[in-house]
């Protein structure tokens, strides 16, 4: 006779949801700081992009030219969207056990906050395995950071509900 013994606490996350939240959050993310960063003269909108396949392809993808680059773009989708999704499900634990409360119920206040504290483990934590990341401290990756924390809860509502909804369904 084997159970599984779980927190009760983790049975209110819908797991899908919260990957698919991370996925769209980590969208968002991408498409605003490629927009951001020539429009505010940071440089190649590819810059951002290279410094995230880096992570794992090395730092012989950062010099430049900053331009598109197949595989190098798609190593950094496979890097990003892995992370966000990462983000994403942790943030739902976080929010169901610490917290008792689900993603969509949080504040934006608090939203953004965890979209910030993304950013000083990506940008300062993790700068000592990825020292490229110094140059990407600024303003632009604060914002798209805290713009991934306030998307991330409606992305899962948005999921969540429709998930719901479905379930009434045959």
């Amino acid at each position: 006779m084997s159970q599984e013994v779980r927190p009760q606490l983790l049975d209110g996350i819908h797991w899908r949801a919260a990957a698919w939240s991370g996925i769209v959050a980590g969208v968002v993310f991408l498409a605003l700081e490629m927009i951001l960063w020539p429009l505010t003269g940071l440089g190649s909108p590819w810059e951002p992009v290279r410094m995230i396949a880096a992570i794992l392809i090395g730092p012989s993808v950062l010099p430049p030219p900053a331009s598109f680059n197949g595989p190098i773009f798609l190593a950094a989708l496979f890097v990003h969207f892995s992370l966000s999704v990462f983000y994403a499900v942790s943030y739902a634990v976080f929010c169901a056990l610490v917290l008792r409360a689900r993603l969509e119920r949080l504040t934006a206040l608090a939203q953004g906050l965890f979209g910030l504290i993304i950013y000083v483990v990506n940008f300062y934590g993790f700068v000592e395995l990825f020292p490229w990341f110094v140059e990407a401290r600024n303003g632009i990756s604060i914002l798209v950071h805290i713009a991934w924390g306030i998307v991330l809860p409606w992305a899962y509502d948005v999921r969540f509900g429709a998930i719901e909804k479905g379930k009434g369904q045959s």
